[in-house]
């Protein structure tokens, strides 16, 4: 069994979770933190067996990574981009 947690910190604000990793070692979970932009990291974590444990992969992420005006950008939950900032941003990801 393994379990990713997208960690974005968007709750930080209202909801302090403390050490996840630690949460999850009280359960006899392994875990194991790392960049969740890295996504060879990632695979490499999930071919990597796990015997008689479930496995949780932490992955410390920025919400709206990849997206300047985006990044850590709470109001981006509620709108939608205008014509001119949707033409700015597909332009940075592409």
């Amino acid at each position: 069994l393994c379990c990713i947690v997208d960690h974005n910190h968007s709750t930080d604000r209202a909801l302090k979770l403390g050490d996840l990793a630690e949460k999850f070692k009280s359960f006899d979970w392994d875990a194991l933190t790392m960049p969740g932009h890295d996504h060879e990291e990632i695979y490499r974590a999930l071919s990597h067996r796990h015997e008689n444990k479930p496995v949780v992969i932490i992955a410390e992420t920025i919400k709206g990574h990849g997206v300047k005006c985006m990044e850590n950008e709470p109001a981006w939950h509620h709108r939608v981009p205008k014509d001119e900032e949707m033409k700015s941003i597909l332009a940075e990801l592409s």
